[in-house]
């Protein structure tokens, strides 16, 4: 029996799983056995397989999650043949390949599954009582500020972000800031940090500026509190992924509200990540599973998946005219995700997004800790207090 590793999945997306296994069994006379493991522990059950060659066969895991796992001599990789069964590299949206390995142009240890990308969302009708305009809010440091400045002279709230210690969402937001202020996480040999440069700190402290048009009660926010201000329909904007709308939904908001909902891209570049299939060193019945990658991508299994867990397809055909009209912010999404850029490809990378998400949450804490309004430059000194140090410790690991 293959035995298939997964994050935790809504019963609609087990039950699509259960139906192409039992298709696979039908086909191939092959078994395979769908073990989930809670988002907060699977990185860990995940090394154990690595370490131990035993207790999977295929897993579908976290994008940033793959560099980390190749370095641990794990993976099997994916043949041209295989890539090109499934349309080639050029079938799926580029920016998902920027953080799976590829050596020499054969090695591809990962193949991109389901897709993320973060977006703003927004209340239309808020921002239009207000007088601002969509269409120009978003698209600078510059205009969010005046956007949000004029939400809060009529007594909206304008913006809510997550400011938990331990939540990595933070993370993938801060990407648009950095790189719209043309910083990044890594120096492009990625054998130093590049978060604490000047050009960095500068697409940093812009984000964090923004506490000031945020709910001034009931920090830490976690998830609930934070999104849930907003599915309240309390707060204007908020950032997430197209897992939002799922969230939105569960939460009770009316159809009429739903229409209300709009989605803009941020001023940088979205992050794109999502999930990757892998194949274990360890694993059997090769060409079984070689079969059953080729049902797993076909459209409109994948599609149904996606749509149901709050993801997006991988592929461009995947997107036809039918799935689009599915949600109306469909179409800003793919342009996301088609122009978006994903997280530096290093092993290194979950102890680096591990250890930013700490100093993040930190920085929230003492944000909110200090009195009034902190002026710009009070503000940078504590941006740059709590990730220079955190840069010079990475540095001594990088740069081995």
């Amino acid at each position: 029996m293959l035995e298939f590793l997964a994050p935790d999945l809504p019963d609609h997306g087990r039950q699509l799983l259960m139906k192409v296994f039992q298709a696979h069994r039908e086909r191939t006379g092959q078994s395979i056995s769908l073990i989930c493991h809670n988002w907060q522990h699977y990185r860990r059950e995940l090394v154990n397989v690595c370490i131990h060659h035993s207790g999977g066969d295929i897993a579908e895991v976290g994008s940033t999650w793959l560099s980390s796992m190749v370095s641990m001599n794990c993976l099997r990789p994916f043949s041209v043949q295989e890539l090109q069964d499934l349309g080639g590299r050029g079938s799926f949206f580029g920016p998902l390949w920027q953080d799976i390995t590829v050596a020499d142009g054969q090695k591809t240890w990962g193949l991109p599954f389901r897709a993320d990308a973060r977006v703003i969302f927004y209340w239309e009708d808020l921002l239009e009582s207000a007088k601002v305009d969509p269409a120009s809010a978003f698209g600078s440091f510059d205009s969010i500020q005046a956007a949000f400045e004029k939400l809060q002279s009529y007594n909206i709230t304008p913006w809510v972000v997550v400011t938990q210690v331990d939540n990595h969402d933070s993370v993938y937001n801060l990407s648009s800031w950095i790189h719209r202020a043309g910083g990044s996480f890594l120096t492009p040999s990625g054998k130093a940090s590049a978060f604490a440069t000047s050009e960095a700190i500068d697409g940093i402290q812009a984000y964090f500026d923004l506490y000031r048009y945020m709910p001034q009660n009931g920090h830490p926010l976690n998830d609930d509190a934070a999104l849930g201000a907003f599915a309240r329909r309390e707060v204007a904007a908020t950032m997430g992924g197209p897992w939002l709308l799922n969230f939105l939904r569960n939460h009770k908001v009316t159809e009429s509200d739903f229409r209300r909902l709009k989605i803009a891209l941020p001023p940088g570049p979205s992050f794109v990540g999502g999930t990757v299939l892998v194949v274990f060193q360890h694993a059997g019945a090769i060409t079984a599973l070689t079969d059953l990658l080729k049902m797993l991508y076909e459209p409109e299994f994948l599609s149904n998946y996606c749509l149901g867990s709050g993801l997006l397809p991988v592929q461009k055909d995947m997107w036809t005219e039918a799935y689009l009209q599915t949600d109306p912010n469909l179409h800003l999404f793919r342009e996301a995700i088609s122009h978006g850029t994903s997280l530096p490809d290093t092993p290194y990378w979950g102890m680096i997004e591990d250890r930013l998400t700490v100093a993040i949450g930190d920085l929230w804490r003492e944000i909110y800790s200090s009195p009034g309004h902190l002026q710009p430059n009070v503000l940078r000194d504590l941006v740059a207090g709590q990730l220079e140090p955190v840069a010079q410790r990475l540095d001594l690991t990088l740069g081995d």
